[in-house]
């Protein structure tokens, strides 16, 4: 009857189903907290518990509520001081891994503090965000979504609008946002923007420093779980952001002296490749001075033999007339070989190569081709300040000379010499580009490949040595000459000479 009339009061409830003959409870009470209740029933019986059973029960409960309350902080103390000898051997690993003198790349770090951070803290979504100060972009080294990789845009930070991610930027500042409540609140605040579409349930992100640079960003994310991280997990990621900082610089570090040194290394085979050219040049010079030697002194024999043979024939006899033809021929062509071989031996000799103005050379050059046609138009297009190159002066004055020579000849009824230079940057060096173009007939396609051959040549009376000596004097500088043309459009010439450092 008393538990009838208990249960039939206002704002109480029955649960089980029947009521029972006899009950007692008694709370579970510790201070002002309740633990918990100790409950006794008797189906059957009525009486069964009395006053003094109440105050029996209720002493124990005392008891049970405080032993309960040693066992809860004991297991509590015990998880606490586990998590922290597992994270403090999580984060031993990382540093060890880190600082071992292995050379990590960006991404074999960046995947190391995914791992770690996933075993830590069970977290499946997170971003690391890279800052490069000078240019205030922030790049996605590293997102995951679900465990999976994904691809985030990079972006200039916003320091007007801030995200959390360059809110730590800016401030250094680690973020720890438990719910979403806190999340909202921190995104309703003036000047700051929500970038990803949605607020997560737990956020936390901390700064990597590097003393007073901040290299970037560690970005957990739970978007359903609230309370997901906790003070303990924003002390452990900020000690692994400390190392990954450290990692990070060093490896960039470690990426610029790597690259420095190839750029090094590539330079002394540049240099390497230069002196050889050099010396296969001057062997060259060599055997060609002593040919051009040799030659000089035979061809100048021939036309005055070939006159004491024309003196003893009769130019009336046509066998004679037809042989005198012939000797005519031989004349002329040790003519042209005598002018190949003092040419040969005037640019065989060795001279020390000096600083120079390409302009001043081009002009010198330009004065020298004489006589050019009024009916071409010369366009002197020089650039301003242009740095030195190192060259024999001479031999790149002969050069342009040739090809300017060249240029006049392939506009025999006027057109246009357009002469440039300027300076370019390819593959990491610095050069002088000189450009020689006429509106003349233009190369046929089937003879570009050949013009630089040693002995081509497309004129009656060319030698097929010009060219060719110019694109390895050229080369022997550590530079280039190519041309580009067009039949009936003219042709351009371009030298391309390292700027001297």
């Amino acid at each position: 009857q008393e538990s009838e009339d208990w249960y039939g009061q206002p704002g109480r409830q029955e649960f089980i189903g029947r009521v029972q003959g006899s009950y007692l409870g008694v709370p579970m009470i510790l201070g002002e907290k309740v633990l918990g209740v100790i409950a006794l029933g008797d189906w059957e019986r009525e009486y069964t518990y009395d006053e003094h059973d109440q105050q029996v029960i209720s002493s124990m409960s005392s008891q049970a509520a405080i032993a309960l309350d040693n066992a809860q902080l004991y297991y509590e103390v015990n998880q606490s001081l586990e998590r922290r000898v597992r994270d403090l051997q999580a984060l031993n690993e990382v540093g060890k891994t880190l600082t071992s003198g292995l050379r990590l790349r960006e991404d074999e770090i960046l995947e190391l503090i995914y791992e770690q951070t996933r075993k830590l803290t069970g977290t499946q979504d997170m971003y690391i965000a890279l800052y490069d100060e000078e240019t205030g972009r922030i790049r996605f080294g590293l997102a995951t979504e679900h465990g999976e990789q994904v691809t985030y845009e990079d972006r200039v930070a916003n320091m007007e609008k801030r995200g959390k991610t360059e809110e730590i930027i800016l401030t250094k500042k680690p973020i720890l946002h438990r719910t979403k409540k806190e999340s909202r609140e921190w995104y309703e605040q003036p000047g700051r923007e929500e970038r990803l579409g949605r607020v997560s349930a737990s956020w936390l992100g901390v700064p990597l420093l590097l003393g007073e640079k901040v290299r970037g960003v560690i970005a957990l994310t739970d978007w359903d779980r609230e309370y997901a991280y906790d003070e303990h997990d924003l002390q452990v990621i900020s000690s692994m952001a400390s190392q990954a900082a450290i990692a990070l610089d060093n490896a960039a570090l470690y990426y610029d002296v790597n690259r420095k040194l190839d750029e090094k290394y590539k330079e002394l085979r540049r240099t390497q490749g230069q002196l050889m050219a050099i010396e296969r040049l001057e062997a060259i010079h060599g055997v060609a001075g002593e040919f051009a030697h040799r030659m000089t002194n035979l061809a100048g024999t021939i036309p005055v033999r070939v006159q004491f043979m024309e003196e003893l024939l009769d130019p009336a006899d046509p066998k004679d007339a037809s042989l005198i033809s012939i000797l005519q021929g031989i004349s002329k062509d040790a003519n042209g070989l005598l002018r190949a071989a003092q040419e040969i031996r005037r640019t065989s000799e060795p001279k020390a190569p000096e600083r120079v103005d390409v302009n001043t050379l081009l002009s010198t050059a330009l004065t020298r081709v004489r006589p050019i046609p009024a009916e071409i138009e010369i366009v002197e297009d020089y650039g301003i300040d242009l740095p030195l190159v190192l060259a024999v002066s001479s031999r790149l004055v002969d050069t342009f000379i040739n090809l300017i020579t060249n240029a006049v000849q392939a506009m025999p009824g006027g057109g246009t010499l357009t002469l440039h230079s300027k300076v370019v940057d390819r593959d990491g060096r610095r050069y002088i580009e000189i450009a020689i173009v006429d509106t003349g007939c233009g190369i046929p396609k089937e003879n570009l490949s050949k013009i630089f051959d040693l002995f081509f040549s497309t004129k009656p009376d060319g030698l097929g040595y010009g060219l060719w000596k110019d694109k390895n004097f050229v080369k022997s500088l550590g530079g280039d000459l190519d041309v580009e043309s067009e039949v009936g459009h003219g042709s351009t010439f371009t030298v391309r000479l390292p700027v001297e450092v």
